[in-house]
């Protein structure tokens, strides 16, 4: 499952736009672009490094919405300020289905999350073998989850006893909370 073209654009709007402006400020990396194609052409290590400062420096986020840089609507400044509520951790990418990704994180209780990929499923980026782990930030997104488009997944084959206790993970996270489809998640 993936967001509208119309939502895929829109993201694809405002995320970079908060990357550059955390760029801008915090001069992580030497350039960070603001539109679509242009952050898109940027090693996604860069990117990496530009999107994890920032979500140390949560402030900023304020601190953009404020200042309001590239004249954004209040509609579209209510989601990059819902942003604050992100998600961020390592993660098992657990199990496809129609509507969702499964998001397992790997902390103690476990939860999950039922991701949306923004343009393209992420079946399609990660093939079919699953558990993928890897360290994701998990973003609010009109009333669902999206992943920020920056996966970067470790490079493991997981054996019998630890596909065994994913799978308990799984089951008590999902016995305890459900699968969680909107943030900020209230138990």
């Amino acid at each position: 499952m993936k967001l509208s073209a119309e939502n895929g654009h829109l993201f694809y709007k405002l995320y970079p736009a908060l990357m550059c402006y955390t760029n801008q400020r915090l001069k992580v990396v030497d350039k960070m672009a603001a539109g679509f194609e242009e952050y898109l052409a940027i090693p996604g290590e860069l990117r990496l490094r530009v999107r994890d400062t920032l979500f140390s420096h949560r402030e900023l986020i304020d601190e953009f919405v404020r200042k309001n840089p590239n004249g954004l609507t209040l509609t579209e400044l209510s989601i990059v300020a819902s942003w604050k509520q992100a998600v961020v951790g390592t993660f098992y990418i657990f199990r496809y289905f129609k509507d969702y990704t499964v998001f397992l994180d790997d902390r103690k209780p476990p939860r999950v999350y039922g991701v949306i990929a923004i343009a393209d499923p992420l079946e399609e980026l990660l093939g079919p073998a699953l558990p993928v782990l890897t360290p994701a930030v998990l973003l609010p997104f009109n009333g669902k989850i999206v992943y920020d488009g920056l996966l970067s997944p470790y490079q493991v084959i997981f054996g019998p006893n630890i596909q065994k206790r994913l799978s308990d993970a799984y089951k008590e996270a999902k016995d305890n909370y459900g699968i969680i489809r909107s943030l900020p998640f209230q138990e």
